[in-house]
């Protein structure tokens, strides 16, 4: 029996396949559509699944978990490497504990050129806590320890391995230089697969090596402050483990640490989660924002199909007719239509797979790069994209296959053997259907243009925003010059501003938006302000400028003044808040005068400057504060360039200025700050993108479905047409009657898509800047272009039936 009814459905399949070989028109049209809207799911979830959603390639990944430092001022701090051993050390419920920190290394380009790499600094268990397999050599292990003191190491990672290496094996084992002028030799003890690219999704880097190798090129100095917290750490669960009782236990570690280190670790304790649920978490309204608006995507096609199907079993009603009359039942002529709808929504599967892998290779052109980097981000049509588009071919196919199979399998098998096709009411019944099916496209198309609107109108507040600083076209050169004197850091300084087309030159730690994580941060004590002496001194970003970098930056001294050249290289220690940190230190009091305390020295502060924009565009401001540059050393240093004129220094003469004046100078990363601010706000803009893209597709679909509707639906009317005419009705008035009809169904789907639009920005309302969720001039401009795509689509079928001859309508009906 089993085998009969494979034969029936293969020979229903067969049948299928040579009806939509006799009607090709519709079956490119269905397949078309189809195709763009699981291409598109396909490749927005690509998007979705490489930046947040894609586990780390270890095994076991439900096992993993982030354990993060909480303080009063963030719930997801990361440690300093003495907090580490000790979670780890006094840790029985995880079945290990891991620590990865971010930095950036210099390495000899194939030009002998540095080139910035990015690098991680990981924990000697890292990998084994990850359980990770590699693709060449092998990665280092605790037990390694004692050897990787003496010979530094490094593992490559699979991009950069394949990028620079040309992926040879025989790398392995063979030193490679970091630094430069003479540099560091380190050994390449490994290559990680292609499957693990970093505990983040959309993250990938250069370099992975053990703390022993950052040591041997930096110093130990970073391992030993308990407040140079920089690390992430990341466990894994005992078998027998659970969220709760390892929660329970980083917690208690946490408290002891305050106990014995009151003056670090007071008010800090520890967070637990899942990593699924922190990538879950991470991608939060993003993930919902691209998937609802892809979701408008394909339902609009579903309709569409839908009514295409409808028309088709309109025109088979005969068919169906004589099929019910020879015998067979309501549930074979339903099998027999759901196995076409099946068989087109296989064809329109196969149409998505080959546009969604189109579409994922044109992903990277609406991502932005960190200046100065390659791209990292990568997206595939896996195993994961290929499963997540099969279910949506699935549920699609259903949606658009079973009404219209039900419909057509009720055949009046009397009065349409007799020829009253007409006369049965289903004409009548699929009209309804029609306009039903258009008044939901119309308000679901609304409500993704709405969307895409609002999002398109929060880049452009983004970048319009005050930043805190000019947006003038200045620019950067990161110099990490190490251990060099102080004076040949000045002199360098000088050389550059002696070059032509410079105007002036401060120099910072690090300039704003420079993907640096905020930049560094001190204990902050200050007498007499409203922060209790009962808790540790709060932590607060700060940066190390030059007197004149205020007005290179043109960050606005709103109270008091900056400091001078003369207290920027000795006399009493000041300071330049701003206005966040007044906020919060000096609610109430002049802040001018007052003294703050850093590592136990008083700074007066002098003056307040405006809130600027430090690591993301958009973020509130936080308590910040400015100390002098050149009163001590800090290791590296970023020349901020004003041109003097509209046109900026090139990069090869800053490096020439630099590097040819000492080595260790040279320019690692020059960069524009244009650039820093369009990466800053890039967030806004892809969303923006992403959602105009879908929006135009939606719109699209919806114009191409109400035409076909409309056509479809003025053909069943041609008798009802040529009667008017031959009575005497003028042609404008047969336009118009068509028409009417469009824009009763426009101002039905307007009452439907309204509410749906307004929902849809209250549910974008987290992604927004500068834009509240609900617009009524962009509900307008919405509407107004729903109104144009549907007259549009009306004009075509309004037109073709003025020229209805009511002779021919009379005998062809």
């Amino acid at each position: 029996m089993a085998l009969a009814y494979r034969s029936d459905v293969l020979r229903d399949v067969r049948d299928a396949l040579r009806g939509f070989g006799r009607t090709p028109g519709f079956t490119a049209a269905a397949t078309l559509a189809l195709g763009v809207a699981i291409g598109s799911a396909a490749a927005i979830f690509s998007l979705v699944d490489g930046l947040w959603l894609r586990p780390p390639g270890a095994a076991r990944p439900q096992e993993l978990v982030r354990v993060f430092q909480t303080s009063p001022a963030s719930s997801e701090g990361n440690w300093s490497w003495p907090e580490y051993e000790a979670l780890r050390d006094r840790t029985t419920s995880l079945a290990g504990l891991a620590a990865m920190g971010r930095r950036g290394a210099v390495m000899p380009g194939p030009d002998g050129s540095p080139e910035l790499l990015l690098a991680n600094v990981v924990s000697l268990d890292f990998f084994t806590v990850m359980d990770v397999v590699p693709a060449a050599g092998r990665l280092f292990s605790p037990l390694d320890e004692r050897a990787l003191a003496a010979e530094p190491a490094v593992v490559l990672g699979h991009a950069f391995w394949l990028r620079r290496f040309g992926g040879d094996v025989s790398i392995v084992g063979r030193p490679i230089t970091l630094g430069v002028d003479p540099g560091t030799p380190v050994t390449v003890v490994g290559v990680l697969p292609k499957t693990f690219r970093e505990i983040d999704p959309a993250a990938d880097r250069d370099l992975w090596m053990p703390v022993t190798t950052w040591a041997a090129l930096n110093g130990r100095e970073e391992f030993d402050q308990r407040t140079d917290r920089w690390f992430h750490l990341i466990g894994r669960l005992e078998s027998t483990g659970t969220n709760a009782s390892a929660t329970d236990e980083v917690r208690a570690v946490a408290a002891a640490l305050a106990a014995e280190w009151p003056a670090t670790n007071t008010d800090r304790s520890a967070r637990l989660q899942p990593d699924v649920a922190y990538r879950l978490e991470t991608g939060g309204s993003n993930i919902a924002a691209l998937m609802g608006l892809v979701l408008a995507v394909v339902l609009i096609t579903c309709v569409n199909i839908a009514h295409l199907l409808f028309a088709r079993a309109a025109a088979r009603r005969r068919e169906m007719a004589l099929r019910t009359a020879i015998g067979a039942s309501r549930g074979r002529l339903i099998r027999l239509l759901l196995v076409e709808a099946g068989t087109l929504g296989a064809l329109g599967a196969g149409a998505g797979l080959l546009t969604g892998a189109w579409l994922v290779r044109a992903l990277p052109w609406f991502l932005a790069t960190p200046p100065g980097f390659r791209s990292s981000e990568v997206f595939l049509i896996d195993g994961r994209v290929l499963i997540f588009s099969l279910g949506v071919a699935v549920v699609t196919t259903m949606l658009f296959g079973l009404a219209p199979a039900i419909q057509a399998a009720r055949a009046n098998v009397s009065g349409l053997l007799k020829g009253g096709a007409g006369r049965t009411g289903a004409p009548r019944l699929d009209r309804r259907i029609g306009h039903g099916l258009m008044v939901g496209q119309i308000g679901v198309s609304l409500a993704l243009v709405y969307g895409a609107a609002v999002l398109a109108q929060s880049a452009r507040a983004i970048e319009r925003t005050d930043l805190g600083f000019s947006r003038d076209p200045i620019v950067t050169a990161w110099i990490p010059y190490g251990d060099a004197p102080m004076s040949i850091v000045q002199e360098a300084v000088d050389r550059v501003a002696a070059l032509r087309g410079v105007g002036d030159v401060a120099i910072a730690i690090r300039a704003p938006l420079s993907l640096s994580g905020s930049g560094l941060a001190q204990p902050v004590g200050v007498p007499g302000s409203l922060v209790s002496h009962a808790t540790a001194p709060p932590d607060v970003r700060y940066g190390a400028v030059s007197a004149n970098y205020f007005d290179v930056m043109g960050t606005p001294i709103v109270r008091g003044r900056a400091f001078t050249e003369a207290e920027s290289r000795g006399g009493e220690p000041v300071a330049v808040v701003t206005q966040a940190f007044v906020e919060r230190f000096f609610p109430d009091v002049d802040p001018i005068g007052r003294l703050v305390q850093l590592r136990g020295v008083d700074h007066r502060v002098v003056g307040v400057a405006a809130d600027a924009s430090l690591n993301r565009i958009g973020q509130a401001a936080e308590p910040y504060f400015y100390l002098p540059y050149w009163r001590q050393r800090h290791g590296e240093g970023t020349l901020l360039i004003r041109p003097d004129g509209p046109t900026a220094p090139a990069a090869a003469d800053l490096r020439a200025a630099l590097g040819g004046f000492d080595r260790r100078l040279d320019a690692r990363l020059v960069v524009s700050m244009p650039q820093y601010i369009a990466f800053a706000s890039s967030d806004y803009r892809t969303t923006a993108a992403l959602a105009a893209t879908l929006s135009a597709i939606g719109l699209f679909l919806m114009t191409v479905g109400i035409y076909g509707v409309l056509t479809y639906q003025t053909s069943r009317r041609a008798r009802e047409i040529g009667i008017r005419v031959a009575v005497g009705a003028a042609r404008v008035e047969v336009m118009r009657l068509v028409l009417a009809d469009g824009l009763r169904l426009t101002a039905a789907g307007l009452l439907l898509g309204i509410p749906l639009a307004l929902l849809t920005g209250r549910g974008l309302s987290s992604l927004l800047y500068g834009v509240g969720p609900w617009s009524w001039p962009t509900l307008l401009a919405a509407s107004v272009v729903l109104v144009a795509a549907v007259l549009g689509a009306t004009w075509v079928p309004a037109w073709r039936a003025t020229r209805v001859s009511p002779m021919t309508a009379l005998r062809d009906s």
